[in-house]
């Protein structure tokens, strides 16, 4: 189970579509919604930044697959003219040529800050005793010759613009704690397959006196510590969240063909003895689900209603 997740146990136990938290409810009393931002401008969907991901996990929550750039949505609006994101799910899960079972598949609807999950990103450079915050720089310097691109001018770009739109910006000589930032309310920091930490506060340029084998860093201040897992040259990107991630349990039960020799039609003519047969307790397709038909359809949508091929999932929700 992702370790950044408040409501784990909810998503466990849950039948079908779970939103998932990051924060508690104490903490979303005391932020007063204000969880989204940047998001308006343009909407989500309308900016080539914008990504939908899913990761797809066994019943125990163990990583199967990810896929950091989902090709099957759109976005429209709701009755309410709210954006809303459709998902294909069924297609999503059946290019994967799972084996029938239960399985739990989360969507996160991202818009990338700086970084992608393909191309330049940043590196871990440090990390506090606490884990809750990071050093961040980029994994190649600006003005590197042998490895310039269009997407290391696109990481520095994207970087130059978080850094005017940050509501202060360095060198910082006496600042004793980490100033919020209003313009992006739901910042994170992705490591990839899932792993995201939200990010509360951050410094871009902070190093005092220059450091020139450092040049750009981003100091980040993390609402939870960062598992584990994470060390020091982890690689990374950021992102601001669009809305809620989602999670889907879902049961694959695509019928198995089976492969065998034809058998031929009774004989009733054969001749038998008298020896009565016993009756076998099997139940037959219509025994089970009656001759209803409405019944039948209740059932088999009941039991199959986690393979709907579209789920409408409203954006900007708080």
């Amino acid at each position: 189970m992702p370790e950044q997740y408040i409501n784990n146990d909810a998503i466990a136990q849950a039948a079908g579509q779970t939103t998932v938290q990051y924060y508690s409810d104490l903490d979303l009393i005391a932020l007063g919604g204000d969880t989204y931002g940047y998001m308006l401008n343009p909407p989500f969907g309308k900016s080539a930044y914008d990504r939908v991901e899913y990761h797809v996990y066994d019943p125990s929550f163990n990583r199967l697959f990810s896929n950091h750039k989902a090709d099957n949505w759109t976005v429209d609006a709701d009755e309410d003219r709210m954006p809303q994101v459709n998902l294909r799910l069924k297609e999503d899960l059946e290019s994967l040529n799972l084996v029938n079972g239960t399985y739990n598949i989360i969507y996160n609807f991202h818009r990338d800050a700086v970084g992608a999950p393909t191309g330049p990103k940043f590196k871990v450079h440090s990390i506090s005793k606490d884990r809750k915050e990071l050093r961040l720089v980029p994994t190649i310097f600006e003005d590197s010759e042998a490895q310039a691109s269009p997407e290391l001018e696109e990481l520095y770009r994207r970087f130059y613009q978080l850094k005017s739109t940050s509501g202060t910006v360095g060198p910082y000589y006496d600042l004793p704690a980490i100033p919020n930032n209003p313009l992006w309310t739901q910042l994170q920091v992705n490591f990839g397959y899932n792993r995201l930490n939200t990010i509360v506060a951050w410094l871009i340029d902070d190093v005092f006196p220059y450091d020139a084998d450092n040049p750009h860093t981003i100091l980040l201040k993390l609402y939870q510590p960062v598992p584990s897992t994470i060390k020091v040259d982890s690689l990374c990107w950021l992102l601001a969240e669009a809305t809620q991630p989602i999670s889907n349990k879902v049961i694959l039960d695509t019928p198995i063909p089976v492969v065998g020799n034809n058998l031929a039609s009774p004989n009733f003519d054969l001749c038998l003895d008298t020896t009565p047969r016993l009756q076998t307790e099997h139940k037959s397709y219509n025994n089970l689900l009656g001759v209803d038909s409405d019944v039948k359809s209740e059932l088999q949508n009941s039991y199959s209603s986690s393979l709907r091929n579209t789920f409408k999932h409203r954006l900007l929700s708080v």
